[in-house]
């Protein structure tokens, strides 16, 4: 199935590569006088191949739905019997929060990363690729000169994937943290009332709910730094 996807991967490639040509083609005749069939053949051939794409790309979203789906069944399962046949020592030390994030979200995070992930990176590739020789066909000159950014964003990425990778940690421990003591209080809840420690366990839960807040607004900074330099250099 994946490799079907890097098939019909292909027809929305070649769409990325073909469009800006064929408006650039449409725009060039309009500026100048052209026959009516001439421009009305480039139209249609556009639209024939926007439409190529686009069920291309609904085939591509549906396959890596149903292939993730998937992958996220078999990993919960296969996770689930793990820590079914854990020791009772095991189980002892480890919190049941931890447990319960580990055969939920850490799952999902794996799922995403063959479906979503992995996909989007070899197509970006691809494309880029494609535009870079796109480009060297219509304008080598112009393509040297705008190619001398790409050191910029190849160490303005390596920057921010080192802070990024340290900031998303934070937030997935302290969302474990939080997932963990959760899930120990509901249950435990009857005897947290008997032993009248209701406000020191909420005192807890703010505390851990500010260093998720906190964790997640870092993260968020990293991004607003990184985005706006990107965009510099595209400016």
């Amino acid at each position: 199935q994946f490799v079907l996807v890097l098939v019909i991967m292909l027809v929305s490639i070649v769409y990325d590569l073909l469009s800006p040509t064929l408006i650039g083609s449409i725009e060039e005749m309009v500026k100048t006088d052209f026959a009516y069939s001439q421009l009305l053949t480039r139209v249609i051939l556009y639209a024939g191949i926007l439409v190529v794409s686009l069920v291309s790309m609904y085939l591509q979203t549906m396959i890596l739905q149903k292939v993730g789906q998937k992958i996220l069944s078999d990993l919960r399962l296969s996770v689930f019997s793990h820590i079914e046949s854990l020791s009772h020592e095991q189980l002892n030390n480890i919190p049941v929060g931890k447990l319960v994030t580990r055969v939920t979200n850490d799952t999902n995070a794996i799922s995403k990363m063959f479906t979503n992930v992995l996909v989007t990176m070899v197509k970006n590739a691809m494309v880029l690729i494609g535009i870079v020789g796109v480009m060297l066909v219509t304008n080598y000159a112009m393509t040297m000169v705008l190619l001398c950014f790409v050191p910029f964003v190849v160490l303005f990425t390596f920057v921010f994937q080192k802070f990024s990778r340290q900031a998303h940690r934070k937030v997935t421990d302290r969302r474990t943290d939080l997932n963990t003591f959760l899930s120990e209080n509901l249950s435990g809840m009857k005897i947290t009332q008997i032993f009248n420690r209701e406000e020191q366990k909420y005192q807890e839960f703010v505390e851990k709910s500010n260093r998720l807040s906190k964790a997640k607004f870092n993260r968020m900074y990293v991004f607003g730094i990184f985005r706006p330099m990107v965009y510099m250099l595209f400016v």
